[in-house]
């Protein structure tokens, strides 16, 4: 989860109330191993290999609560080799739960791999955002076009990400993202998608940090009350 606050966390209660639990679809890649690795202790299907998995588990546990979520590749560099010997050793059948799981551990893995080696001046940061993208992507119409198939219709969806992850057409981070991809998807079926932007002031973001391009559609002077603003 990648939204961990109160409301965030009641947004998608809600959702699963009024939709059901399996119209919520997580795509993200795991930003900590610890509960992939878990379930993968009991899916073993051995006792070596059920030994390896907890010894990685025991690797992840205390670096999972990490408040920069995700960055746990930095602090455990042979995680990402591990976890592919470990999918080896498991033989699992394409498509099973296992399957699952570790390749999208490893996934996982490789996509921070790149933050972390950026950070240590290694040319691959791009590589964070448009494999990241590429996953949520293929993890998304993996989904969609099951349920699509099942309905015999086009579905409709709801993202929530970050705002970098919505655009239409290219993001700042030099990815298109997989809200490109929902736009675009609406297009192919002869649909239309639509975002909002919700922008709040005060705590990540300030009203002097606001880019340069968007302040020909705001007032000069920061809002008192809360303001909508539709690009119609």
């Amino acid at each position: 989860i990648g939204f961990s606050s109160d409301p965030d966390l009641k947004f998608l209660a809600d959702v699963r109330a009024i939709s059901g639990p399996k119209t919520l679809w997580g795509i993200e890649q795991a930003q900590s191993p610890a509960r992939y690795l878990e379930e993968l202790v009991r899916l073993a299907p051995n006792q070596k290999v059920r030994a390896d998995t907890e010894s990685l588990l025991s690797i992840a546990r205390p670096i999972s609560g990490l408040a920069d979520m995700g960055k746990y590749v930095s602090q455990a560099p042979t995680l990402l080799g591990r976890l592919e010997t470990l999918k080896e050793n498991f033989q699992v059948l394409a498509g099973s739960r296992a399957d699952v799981l570790l390749t999208g551990l490893a996934k996982s893995t490789e996509i921070y791999s790149y933050y972390a080696r950026a950070d240590a001046g290694e040319p691959v940061g791009l590589y964070n955002n448009t494999v990241r993208e590429d996953w949520m992507k293929r993890s998304f119409l993996a989904r969609y076009s099951a349920e699509s198939r099942k309905r015999g219709a086009p579905i409709k969806a709801m993202f929530r990400f970050g705002a970098n992850h919505m655009y239409h057409g290219k993001n700042p981070t030099q990815a298109f993202p997989i809200g490109n991809l929902a736009h675009e998807l609406a297009i192919v079926n002869g649909k239309h998608a639509y975002g909002l932007y919700i922008l709040g002031l005060g705590g990540y973001t300030q009203w002097g940090d606001l880019p340069s391009w968007m302040k020909p559609i705001l007032p000069a002077n920061q809002p008192a009350t809360p303001l909508l603003i539709d690009l119609r």
